[in-house]
């Protein structure tokens, strides 16, 4: 699948964009069926977190991750973002650049520094991205 990046996309987001942009090339080397790999791998971690009560948030947002897996257009581009984000955040928070919150403000969920599946508010982006991009090339000119 050849996505396009939109330039509201690139406008807005930057560091978004570079990493989306990266993230379509290197998915169109990963093997189909190494997709699930991504899940399997880390269902054991984000388990413990959700029930030792550490990161109850990721639990929830990991449901959400297998949903796009198993629903979404780009599955392989799901996978690799879940991965290439969950490095990004790591080393981010690592040098010091950003923090994310212990407790999410309204919902008594817990989080680490950083949530382990901060990947999926890329996995979401790219699901509205492609979405969006896959429905403008389907309309007559």
């Amino acid at each position: 699948m050849n996505i396009a990046i939109p330039v509201f996309h690139s406008t807005f987001f930057p560091g978004h964009c570079l990493l989306f942009a990266f993230g379509v090339k290197i998915s169109q080397k990963v093997p189909r069926q190494t997709v699930w790999l991504v899940p399997l791998l880390a269902s054991p971690y984000i388990l413990y977190a959700a029930f030792a009560g550490f990161d109850t948030e990721g639990l929830l947002w990991f449901v959400v991750f297998v949903l796009c897996l198993k629903y979404g257009p780009a599955k392989k581009l799901y996978a690799t973002m879940f991965v290439l984000a969950l490095i990004m955040e790591i080393y981010g928070t690592w040098l010091g650049n950003w923090r994310w919150a212990a407790e999410v403000p309204g919902l008594g969920l817990s989080s680490t520094n950083p949530p382990v599946c901060a990947g999926i508010f890329y996995c979401l982006l790219d699901l509205i991205v492609t979405a969006i991009i896959g429905r403008a090339e389907r309309k007559p000119a």
